[in-house]
């Protein structure tokens, strides 16, 4: 098809073809209930005529527009484009999916990272140094760094309220 009367020739038949194959289908579609057999075979008929038609297309000389017909690209490319879609979306099926993180469960973690101030308030009030408090004051940072990254995911996961406002 490498002509462009031939390319505008192919194209015209194939209109015609794909015509009679959406009037085939519109006249099945109109049957309620069993389809008789003369139209089961019209709609068949139809149907591999398109098939064969196409068939006679090499893939090199094929381009699909896009949806503004301003932009063409290679049926290859195109195929070759979907293949890639397909194996990506098989593959991120096939991954586990992580559960989602919930408000109330970072509200927790944020009243867990006060309650870990709070004791390390009461320790000083007791008497303790900071020194002496070496641990617990470890296990808050870690808690508020665990908070900083929970908020973080939820942030990703589309959520943009976040529990208990800015970490401390």
């Amino acid at each position: 098809m490498p002509e462009t009367t031939e390319k505008i020739d192919w194209l015209a038949a194939h209109e015609w073809l794909v015509h009679e194959l959406l009037h085939e289908t519109r006249k099945l579609a109109r049957c309620r209930g069993k389809v008789d057999g003369a139209t089961q075979r019209g709609f068949d008929m139809a149907l591999q005529a398109v098939l064969a038609h196409a068939r006679n297309v090499d893939p090199r000389h094929l381009v699909v527009a896009g949806r503004s017909d301003s932009t063409t690209i290679p049926y290859l490319l195109y195929a070759q484009s979907r293949a890639e879609v397909h194996a990506l979306r098989r593959e991120a099926a096939g991954r586990p999916k992580l559960p989602k993180l919930t408000r109330a469960e970072t509200k927790a973690l944020w009243h867990t990272v006060q309650a870990q101030r709070e004791v390390i308030q009461v320790r000083q009030d007791e008497g303790f140094t900071l020194d002496q408090l070496g641990t617990e004051r470890a296990t808050l940072e870690t808690a508020r760094a665990a908070l900083r990254k929970i908020n973080a995911i939820r942030k990703l996961q589309g959520e943009h309220k976040h529990a208990g406002g800015a970490a401390p």
